[in-house]
């Protein structure tokens, strides 16, 4: 029993640090050329104030980096915390429902921008 639940604490950590995200298309996440629909974009965290904070800030720049205009819109904002049989809190999940806005006819004509590797 003891080995099963530090497990869950393992398998939990990655999510708490990276959070995750939702898509219809995950090589439009990794391009940023999400455009128009709805997405919705998840990150755990421990329930602390600062905790909730750097997972909001981490889904602004995920939702930023996803959207072809790097424009989006909130269209809504939700927390679920989860608490052990004691009632302790174990984590909390925020979830925000984004719309990408679309690109401006200016912007989609001209070239992106490609990094150049070091």
């Amino acid at each position: 029993m003891h080995n099963r639940k530090h497990l869950g604490y393992t398998l939990l950590v990655p999510l708490l640090l990276f959070g995750s995200a939702s898509c219809t298309s995950l090589a439009q996440l990794q391009s940023g050329s999400a455009e128009g629909g709805n997405y919705s974009l998840t990150a755990l965290y421990d329930g602390t104030l600062a905790s909730r904070k750097q997972a909001a800030k981490s889904l602004d720049i995920q939702a930023t980096n996803m959207c072809a205009s790097g424009k989006y819109e909130l269209l809504s904002e939700e927390t679920v915390s989860r608490f052990n049989q004691f009632g302790e809190g174990t984590y909390s999940r925020l979830t925000w429902t984004i719309e990408c806005e679309p690109v401006s006819e200016e912007a989609a004509s001209e070239p992106k921008e490609v990094p150049t590797p070091r």
